[in-house]
């Protein structure tokens, strides 16, 4: 397998195959994210879960010959509400609280395991402080610190939440920017701590521009999470507008072994300025 595997990862995988059950293996594979060997690993598993009524959850059937396959799954799937693991997370911090629940039609000792279970599977979660980063669900409007995405320092947000979901990035924040008035996404794991609302610590929008950028590709992986309506071609070359400029740099880091960018010179400047210090790094 390429990659550790999240509870994040097979919710994601549930939610395309209720939409279409007959894939092509590499689309399937390419849509998740995830090489072959791992994509099956992820579908024995799968397979190995039952629904209340002792139906195999989900069964598939590859065709190799025309690299094909094909999805047969429980009624129940699609009417199945998944969650994220940090709403699972909350789930947990619910279950170890000391004020006593009571969860109907779930035994003391079903209940223990089930804890238990999350206690094992949250172990990594738990030096985190659980207070704050609960606090951006269960607060009306807070200020958060969030580093975007090709940035080195961290901005302040003042937000009201709306809502919580996951796709191929992660688990992400929907929720209305009170300064700027508009609605943003801000990925979970980006978010370095919580605290009161304060208008005066906003960070001002930046306005950075999209930016076109003209590149080479070496595996067709390394553009798999990009629009693939909004990619052009010409001459071999492949040209896409990115939302700003650190977006853009973003993404050519996380694929630089992939990628040669050819324009903007300023971008694969400052690209090849950052790979070339890696390669120091790493040969010392």
């Amino acid at each position: 397998m390429n990659k550790k595997l999240k509870l994040q990862d097979f919710t994601f995988l549930i939610n395309i195959i209720k939409d279409q059950d007959n894939w092509n293996i590499q689309d399937l594979a390419d849509k998740l994210t995830v090489d072959l060997d791992t994509l099956l690993y992820m579908l024995n598993i799968m397979s190995e879960v039952y629904s209340v009524n002792g139906e195999s959850f989900i069964n598939f059937d590859l065709d190799l010959s025309k690299n094909n396959i094909t999805f047969d799954y429980s009624i129940e799937l699609k009417d199945l509400e998944t969650i994220t693991d940090f709403e699972l997370f909350k789930i947990y911090n619910i279950l170890i609280s000391q004020d006593k629940i009571f969860i109907k039609n779930i035994n003391k000792n079903d209940l223990s395991f089930l804890t238990d279970t999350l206690e094992i599977f949250f172990d990594e979660k738990s030096n985190i402080n659980q207070d704050n980063y609960l606090s951006i669900f269960l607060e009306n409007e807070v200020n958060i610190e969030y580093i975007k995405l090709g940035r080195k320092n961290p901005g302040i947000y003042s937000i009201k939440p709306l809502s919580i979901s996951n796709n191929a990035d992660g688990n992400v924040l929907e929720a209305i920017d009170l300064v700027d008035n508009k609605i943003k996404t801000f990925l979970v794991n980006r978010i370095l701590s919580v605290g009161d609302l304060d208008l005066n610590k906003s960070t001002k929008e930046d306005k950075t521009k999209n930016i076109e950028v003209k590149f080479n590709i070496y595996s067709e992986k390394s553009i798999s999470k990009l629009n693939k309506d909004k990619i052009k071609m010409s001459n071999e070359i492949y040209i896409y507008i990115f939302r700003d400029y650190y977006v853009a740099m973003e993404f050519f880091l996380e694929n630089f072994k992939d990628v040669e960018i050819l324009s903007p010179e300023n971008l694969k400047n400052e690209f090849d300025e950052k790979i070339n210090k890696l390669r120091i790094m790493v040969s010392k």
